[in-house]
């Protein structure tokens, strides 16, 4: 559990507004609240109802339980949400744990619920990622830390089929980037970060 928001989303975000915004994957609600600052509403979606839970909880702890709605349900599948209902999209770290075959239908899904002209902020692991063990690459089979029940996945792309399987979807990406964070010393995690646009 993590109850801060993600840095690199708080920087993109800095004195933007939003009407409606959906995070994927939003586990306790790290970045929930700090997103309702930004929106009139917020919808959350997380697979693992004792995430679903705490993150209520802490939307009430925070004040924003009137601003944030949070549901248990797989991203894959947003049955319940109409088309074109969202201004942006969060995904911070989760589509990373399907494999790579399913991240277009997922981003078709995203491009499904945004309004045109809505975003699309993905923050993702890549194969820059080293450790201990020696350099991650593809997928490894990390059950886990699979965010979804029928996947033991995890997914380190190079930074271009990223973007390629994104702008597939239907999504233009005016800005992709790159950053690498240290963990005690040994371990190093890099993430591409992709700003998408539906067109």
């Amino acid at each position: 559990f993590r109850w801060w928001p993600n840095t690199e989303l708080v920087s993109w975000v800095g004195d933007r507004r939003f009407g409606s915004v959906l995070e994927a994957g939003c586990g306790n609600g790290g970045n929930l609240w700090f997103l309702a600052e930004h929106a009139c509403d917020v919808a959350g979606f997380d697979n693992d109802p004792t995430a679903v839970q705490a993150a209520r909880n802490y939307m009430r702890e925070r004040d924003v339980a009137l601003l944030v709605r949070v549901h248990h349900g797989d991203v894959r599948h947003l049955d319940s949400v109409v088309d074109a209902r969202f201004d942006l999209v969060v995904d911070s770290m989760t589509s990373q744990h399907l494999p790579f075959a399913e991240h277009e239908a997922l981003y078709a899904e995203y491009r499904r619920v945004l309004k045109i002209g809505g975003w699309l902020w993905l923050y993702h692991l890549d194969c820059k990622t080293v450790s201990v063990r020696g350099e991650w690459k593809g997928a490894c089979d990390w059950a886990g830390l699979a965010l979804f029940p029928d996947v033991g996945f995890f997914c380190l792309p190079i930074a271009t089929a990223l973007v390629d399987v994104v702008e597939a979807s239907g999504f233009r990406t005016p800005c992709v980037s790159g950053l690498s964070r240290e963990y005690q010393g040994s371990q190093c995690a890099h993430y591409t970060i992709i700003e998408a646009q539906r067109e």
